[in-house]
């Protein structure tokens, strides 16, 4: 949703001890003193969301403050590592807008 301000964050869980147990949130990470027309979220698509061993690498979308709540021009590639039973975010890279050729 653009003007309602609604995002997502999905929630991943362990069930290996016979009990669920939360190994982490995937949050849209932009730094709270960003000035921006609406709250971050993530992508959509194939390869938007990507599990792989020991790590998730999800492509989020930030909106700069002229952007208009429809049109999120930052991309940005974000990487939760799972490390000591849990899934704490270890990198965010902001990587050009999506009108500039900045890759992805």
């Amino acid at each position: 949703m653009a003007a309602g301000q609604i995002t997502n964050s999905p929630v991943l869980y362990s069930a290996d001890s016979g009990a669920l147990r939360v190994l982490g949130v995937l949050v849209p990470r932009q730094p709270a003193g960003a000035k921006r027309s609406h709250v971050p979220y993530f992508a959509v698509g194939p390869g938007a969301i990507a599990i792989q061993p020991g790590k998730i690498i999800a492509r989020e979308r930030w909106h700069a403050p002229s952007d208009a709540t429809c049109c999120a021009s930052i991309r940005t590639t974000m990487v939760w590592t799972y490390t000591g039973g849990i899934l704490p975010p270890t990198s965010t890279t902001p990587s050009g807008t999506l009108n500039d050729g900045g890759g992805l």
